[in-house]
C-alpha cells in the first residue's frame, strides 16, 4: 500500500526474512536479514561447507602432494593426482618415498652408503683379514680389488667399492637428478603433470621440471568469467571497466520505459565497485518511477546506491523521496539499499524530472571470491502503471 504525502508515494516496509533458497545458501548458518540465524543444513562428503571458497556453499578444496608423497593418490575430492617418483635410492612404497635400510649387517666392514645420504661405518676386520676379501664389505683372508663407478654402472651419487670405501660417482646436470628417472645410480627425470609441477599450474602452458612444455588447458573447469594469469585462473574484469567510481561510470545510453537488464556484470576482486550512468529520455512528461534491483552473489555482501542528477530548470531536490531504500543527500540525492550478507538489494523513487542522469552503483562490502555475474536491472514506469 502507498500513502500519498506531498504528492510523493512513500511505502513503509517491514523486515521480510529470507530463506536459505533465496540467499542461495546450501549449508551452514546464515543471517536471514532480520537478525535470525538460519540453519541451511550440511554437505555430503567429500564436500564441506565453504571448502570451495564460497561461504555457505558446498564445495571441496583439493589438496596437493605432501612432501615425500609419491605415486598416484586421491586429491581428497575424489580425483586422482600424480605425485611423481622418488629420488634414488629411495623407492615409492605405499605412496611414501622410503629409504633403504641404513644398518650394517653383523659381518660387514668398512664404509658404505647409508640410507638416503651419509656414510655408515661398519667397523674393521680382525688382524690378518682384509675388508672385501670375503665379498663386498665382508672380512676375509687375502686382498680386495675395489670396483669402480664404471664397473658398477653407476653414474652418480655414492656407491660402495666393495673394499670398505664409499665412491663419489658424481652429480647430474639439471634438470636430471640422481635416480630421478626411477633407476638408482643413473641420472634421469620423471616428467611431472600440471598438478605435480613445482608450482601447480591450473591453466596455460608450463615448462615442468624435466624441461617438457605441457598444456594445462583453459579456465572453463574453474567456473565462469575466469582467465589464465601466470598459470592461475583469476576472475576476469567485465567489459564495463574501469568504472569503480561515480565519476568514471560506464555510459549506458538513455533509459526507456520498461525494464533494462545489464548483461555480463561481475565482481572480479576485493575492492571492486561498479558504476553505470543512464541518461533520462527528456520526454517523460509526467512523474515516472525508477526501480533498481541487484542480485548479490552468495557469500558476498554488495550494496546498491542510485543517485539522481536532474538538469531541469527549476528542479529542486526538496521534493525527492525514496519509495524503497534509505534516502541519501550528499554529495547527490538518491537512494541506497545496504542489507547485510547475501540478501538482494532494491531501491525505487519518483524521478520528478525529464533531463539529467541516473547513476547506479554496485558497492562491494565483501567479496566471496566467486566470479559469477550479478543481475542488475532498472525498470522505468509511469506512476499510472504502478
Amino acid at each position: 500500500m502507498c500513502d500519498v504525502a506531498g504528492g510523493v508515494c512513500v511505502r513503509e516496509l517491514g523486515c521480510v526474512p529470507a530463506s536459505c533458497e533465496e540467499l542461495r545458501a546450501q549449508c551452514g548458518t546464515i543471517d536471514d536479514g532480520c537478525g535470525t540465524e538460519l540453519d541451511c543444513g550440511t554437505c555430503e562428503e567429500p564436500e564441506e561447507c565453504g571448502a570451495g571458497g564460497v561461504p555457505n556453499v558446498c564445495g571441496c578444496a583439493p589438496r596437493g602432494c605432501d612432501v615425500g608423497e609419491c605415486g598416484v593418490v586421491d586429491n581428497g575430492c575424489g580425483a586422482l593426482m600424480d605425485c611423481g617418483g622418488c629420488d634414488a635410492p629411495a623407492t615409492c612404497e605405499g605412496n611414501v618415498c622410503t629409504c633403504p635400510s641404513a644398518e650394517c649387517a653383523p659381518d660387514e666392514c668398512g664404509d658404505k652408503p647409508g640410507g638416503c645420504g651419509g656414510t655408515l661405518d661398519c667397523g674393521t676386520c680382525s688382524a690378518g683379514e682384509t675388508c672385501g676379501a670375503g665379498g663386498p664389505n665382508r672380512c676375509g683372508v687375502g686382498t680386495c680389488t675395489p670396483t669402480t663407478c664404471g664397473d658398477l654402472d653407476v653414474e652418480c651419487g655414492a656407491a660402495a667399492d666393495g673394499c670398505g670405501v664409499v665412491l663419489d660417482c658424481g652429480d647430474c646436470t639439471g634438470p636430471e637428478t640422481c635416480g630421478g628417472g626411477g633407476t638408482p645410480g643413473r641420472c634421469g627425470c620423471l616428467p611431472r603433470t600440471c598438478a605435480t609441477t613445482a608450482r601447480p599450474a591450473e591453466c596455460g602452458t608450463v615448462t615442468e621440471e624435466c624441461g617438457t612444455t605441457i598444456d594445462c588447458g583453459d579456465c572453463s573447469h574453474r567456473g565462469p568469467n575466469r582467465v589464465c594469469v601466470a598459470n592461475v585462473c583469476e576472475c576476469a574484469a567485465d567489459g564495463y571497466e574501469p568504472n569503480d567510481s561515480h565519476t568514471s561510470a560506464a555510459t549506458m545510453g538513455e533509459l526507456a520505459a520498461g525494464t533494462r537488464s545489464l548483461p555480463g556484470t561481475n565482481v572480479h576482486g576485493a575492492g571492486n565497485h561498479d558504476w553505470y550512468a543512464f541518461g533520462l529520455p527528456g520526454s517523460l512528461g509526467e512523474t515516472h518511477t525508477l526501480s533498481v534491483s541487484l542480485g548479490v552473489a552468495v557469500g558476498g555482501d554488495y550494496d546498491l546506491r542510485v543517485v539522481l542528477e536532474c538538469t531541469d530548470a527549476g528542479w529542486s531536490a526538496a521534493g525527492f523521496n525514496c519509495i524503497t531504500g534509505s534516502q541519501i543527500t550528499s554529495p547527490h540525492v538518491g537512494c541506497e539499499s545496504a542489507r547485510s550478507g547475501s540478501l538482494n538489494e532494491a531501491v525505487s523513487f519518483n524521478v520528478l524530472c525529464d533531463k539529467g542522469t541516473v547513476y547506479a552503483g554496485v558497492l562491494v562490502t565483501s567479496w566471496s571470491g566467486a566470479c559469477v555475474n550479478y543481475p542488475l536491472s532498472l525498470t522505468l514506469a509511469s506512476a499510472t502503471e504502478l
